[in-house]
């Protein structure tokens, strides 16, 4: 099909063909197209992509309302972004016993050194995070279920444990004093790390 376009001179190259949906080209060929200019939308993906080549890749990308409109800074209104912590937040409790200490969150384990007698908060783990896990007086993770990766290597370790709290990387922030039951899955702020006594 690209070799073709390209010899009809709808496309320059019949490479280009891959810069246009199914839908576009199978359109174009029943005469049904929106688009008369199949080349002007070649070269404007063309131009994406190279905006998307000199991007570095983000580790997570979080977004709400329309997904296109979100930019940096968002540009999604305000009463829809994650409030920081401010009181208790309950996720699944699956390693009981009670922790208060220092909340350090984590998206990358390669960028912490020592998380020794704090607790770790991440969105998710698996088997690279053991060594962080081993020395953390908590966990608290934003996915996972009783089964989960989090939970069993938490009840393994004997330290408390909560999984399945949504944003807890967004609402708590390093610094931050916090309680975690492991028991109940009821995680309470006890101090901002922005607290003038922190």
């Amino acid at each position: 099909m690209g070799k073709n376009f390209a010899e009809e001179g709808a496309i320059e190259d019949s490479e280009d063909i891959f810069y246009l949906t199914v839908e576009e080209v199978l359109g174009f060929v029943a005469g049904s197209s929106v688009n008369k200019n199949l080349q002007w939308l070649v070269d404007e993906r063309k131009k994406t992509e190279a905006t998307y080549e000199a991007t570095q890749p983000a580790d997570r990308i979080r977004t709400q309302g329309t997904t296109y409109l979100n930019t940096v800074p968002p540009r999604y209104p305000a009463h829809l972004r994650v409030p920081a912590m401010d009181g208790s937040l309950e996720g699944v409790g699956c390693s009981a016993g009670v922790v208060t200490a220092e909340a350090v969150v984590v998206n990358d384990p390669k960028t912490v050194k020592n998380i020794e007698g704090k607790i770790l908060i991440a969105q998710m783990t698996d088997p690279g995070w053991v060594f962080l896990m081993i020395s953390a007086a908590g966990l608290v993770v934003e996915k996972g279920s009783l089964l989960s990766h989090t939970a069993i290597i938490g009840r393994e370790l004997g330290v408390p444990t909560v999984v399945g709290l949504p944003s807890a990387t967004v609402r708590i922030k390093t610094g931050d004093i916090i309680k975690v039951n492991g028991q109940t899955g009821i995680v309470e702020m006890v101090k901002p790390a922005n607290s003038e006594d922190a």
